[in-house]
Parts: structure tokens; sequence; C-alpha cells
């Protein structure tokens, strides 16, 4: 919420697009996008502020930010060029810097926020307290999951 207060337009890339049903990816990337949807559904359909869109993960982190900014391009309809980029933790950051775009880090540390890796644990362990950290509109579809995670 803080991004699309900032931006005119902010696109969410959505890693690993390709992966799911593991360890790490357990939900697909349209389940992803429906979580992201369910959350943000004003700002995508009335504001046209927000914009989701789908990384392959390459498997290469020197070359991540040049794969994430080109994607991005692929996908933009204005042409116009990425001014900011929020990112989830200092390496992230540190990939981009290099192409003079500003970065901005997303301090979980300070604030009541997990990170996805943590909250998928308390899911595969059957612990509740994962509904403290996520959108009730989103319970649906991370409940209906929760039984393969257990497999």
């Amino acid at each position: 919420k803080h991004a699309l207060s900032e931006c005119t337009l902010l696109t969410v890339a959505i890693g690993s697009a390709q992966d799911d049903l593991d360890d790490r990816n357990p939900y697909t990337y349209t389940e992803r996008y429906m979580m992201l949807k369910n959350i943000f559904l004003d700002e995508l359909l009335y504001k046209a502020k927000l914009r989701i869109i789908p990384i392959l993960d390459i498997h290469n982190p020197p070359k991540w930010a040049e794969h994430v900014l080109g994607s991005v391009s692929i996908h933009s309809y204005t042409n116009e060029p990425v001014n900011m980029y929020y990112a989830g933790s200092d390496y992230d950051a540190s990939l981009f810097k290099e192409y003079g775009i500003p970065v901005e880090i997303t301090e979980r540390l300070d604030s009541n926020l997990k990170s996805g890796t943590e909250i998928r644990e308390l899911i595969s362990k059957n612990d509740q307290t994962w509904k403290e950290y996520t959108p009730e509109k989103n319970w649906y579809l991370i409940s209906r999951k929760q039984v393969n995670f257990e497999e």
C-alpha cells in the first residue's frame, strides 16, 4: 500500500512464475495473482494504478535485475521507464543499484509483517497464526491448499 501511494502506476512482479507445487512455491502463479487481486481489486480495476505480471526465474543472480527490468518493459503499455524499485531485502536491492534506479527496501524487521517463507512455515506446521499475517480475503485460497502442504 505504501508503494501504491507513491506511484502513478505500480508493477508487481510475481517471481518464479513457472514454479509451483513445491516447498518454496506451493502456489501457482495464478493462485498468487488471485491473492494480490483479492487485496488490490480497486487499484486494478477502478484506479488503474496496479499491474501484476509474471517473472520467470532464471536462477542467475547477476542477471536478475536485467531480466526483471526487461520483463517489466515487455509488459508495459506506456513505455515508461522504471523509476523506483521496491526491494524485499538488502540483497535484492543490491542487484538493482547498478542500473541507477532508486531502490527502497521494504523493512519487515520493525513491523508485524512476516515473509512469505515464514508464513508458509506456519501453514505447513498447521499453526493457525498464519491468519494474523494474511488478509482474510485470501484465507479460502490458502486453506484450500493447506491439505497439500501437509502431504
